[in-house]
């Protein structure tokens, strides 16, 4: 897989640019849902494809294509000189001051016991529907739901400097959720599984079983719960819950590509400047 991703470099490098890289992904996602008593749906996706970007003149230039070949290198490449070739005509300064790196030579899989791809549907299904199952022994339980959601990342990455890095990354996530309807009203209540980069082995039945329990338990108890009360109170958070307020409020903002302008037409801005430095 890298001998062409060092083609693409080797062909930028060659027609002058000051520095270029080319990856290759391959993405692979599978998610299953679950209604009452089936399932209502079941998913794959397999993408793939490859990407160079180079430093040209000061400029950068980006161009992919989901063809993988040599032929297929050269006119992605030569595209992405072209895309620099114009970015560098509106440059206002210098350009871009490229700091060189050392070469890196990486190989990173995330721990997977249990291939989520490989698990049998019938098995993905008696999780889903075992839970839901529990759920709606609950007589105020009128529906109940669930998914899993399994992806796969693979990535090859060569660079001008003479790096070559490789990662193979599986990531699991689940919910489970019902609602119950009564008094007039519907409350629904959920459980999500921790996402996590590991396998199917990160999904025991019984903790699907007694965490549905006690989802519908608590979405029938919302149904007769008291109204918050109104004003202005002193509160408690939840530390996990803290954590992602910070996080939205200034996390995002101080990311150095935000502060200094890049993401503004992708993530939006920062109220936070480099002229508040130490403020």
């Amino acid at each position: 897989m890298f001998e062409l991703l060092k083609l693409a470099c080797n062909i930028a490098a060659r027609a002058g640019c000051q520095f270029a890289d080319a990856r290759y992904l391959e993405i692979r996602k599978q998610r299953v849902v679950s209604r009452d008593l089936a399932l209502s749906s079941c998913s794959d996706g397999d993408d793939r494809g490859f990407g160079v970007r180079v430093l040209y003149q000061g400029a950068w230039g980006f161009a992919s294509s989901p063809t993988y070949s040599a032929d297929e290198i050269e006119k992605v490449v030569a595209l992405a000189i072209r895309i620099a070739r114009a970015s560098a005509l509106a440059l206002r300064e210098d350009g871009v001051n490229w700091a060189p790196e050392p070469a890196l030579s990486l190989d990173f899989k995330s721990s997977c016991r249990q291939d989520p791809f490989a698990v049998a549907l019938e098995d993905k299904a008696d999780l889903l529907i075992s839970a839901n199952e529990i759920m709606l022994k609950n007589k105020s339980v009128k529906r109940a739901q669930g998914f899993l959601s399994f992806k796969q990342v693979k990535r090859w990455y060569v660079n001008t400097e003479g790096s070559e890095l490789h990662s193979d990354v599986t990531s699991s996530e689940s919910a489970i959720w019902a609602i119950a309807v009564g008094n007039d009203d519907f409350q629904e209540r959920n459980w999500k599984a921790p996402a996590t980069n590991q396998g199917f082995e990160c999904y025991q039945k019984q903790e699907f079983v007694a965490q549905a329990e006690r989802v519908a338990a608590e979405a029938e108890e919302k149904l007769s719960a008291r109204l918050s009360p109104e004003g202005e109170f002193d509160i408690i958070t939840d530390s996990e819950n803290l954590s992602l307020t910070i996080h939205e409020s200034v996390g995002h903002a101080t990311e150095l590509d935000r502060v200094m302008g890049y993401e503004v037409s992708m993530a939006g801005s920062s109220f936070v400047t480099r002229d508040k430095q130490g403020e």
